[in-house]
């Protein structure tokens, strides 16, 4: 449910983001072609704009989860440049993100910009140092880079993490 709105301009912003949901729920979300109503990345990246100057966080979570879908759908269609667009969404309102910053370093390696990818992967593995996945994307993008030595600590590290979750598997 949308908060309510404490002046005419936060009013027009969230009646705005309403229409703009309504749409994208009738069309084929991101992904519809330009020759078919529907809304595209570009339309997804205004409406959490919009929605950054209103406080929704309920609202806000759906639409950080549609943007990463349409992300991993775009990317899994070799759509980088859209899904670079959504991943970037997701960032602007949940700059740890750590499925967009992973979304965004697989998208670059793939790209083989390993350097461009390995500065995503760190940020990944700072906001969750746990997460064995993020220290294998880093040491992938190292790997690419040519930095084997390095490589070869972050697969370790994330080695000694899958033992610590669930033992000797």
């Amino acid at each position: 449910m949308m908060a309510a709105a404490s002046s005419p301009i936060e009013a027009m912003e969230v009646h705005e983001v309403q229409e703009r949901g309504t749409a994208l729920q009738r069309s084929n979300g991101p992904m519809a072609s330009s020759t078919e109503p529907g809304v595209a990345a570009h339309d997804i990246l205004h409406l959490t704009s919009s929605m950054r100057h209103i406080s929704l966080e309920p609202s806000v979570q759906v639409v950080v989860a549609d943007l990463l879908a349409a992300a991993a759908e775009l990317q899994s269609h070799k759509q980088g440049i859209n899904a670079e667009q959504c991943y970037s969404g997701v960032l602007a309102l949940q700059p740890d993100s750590l499925a967009a910053l992973q979304g965004l370093g697989k998208l670059w390696l793939a790209a083989d910009k390993p350097l461009t990818a390995l500065a995503y992967a760190q940020r990944a593995l700072d906001a969750a140092a746990d997460e064995p996945a993020a220290h294998q994307l880093v040491g992938d993008c190292q790997l690419a880079a040519g930095q084997v030595d390095a490589a070869v600590g972050s697969y370790q590290s994330a080695l000694a993490l899958l033992n610590e979750v669930c033992g000797n598997c």
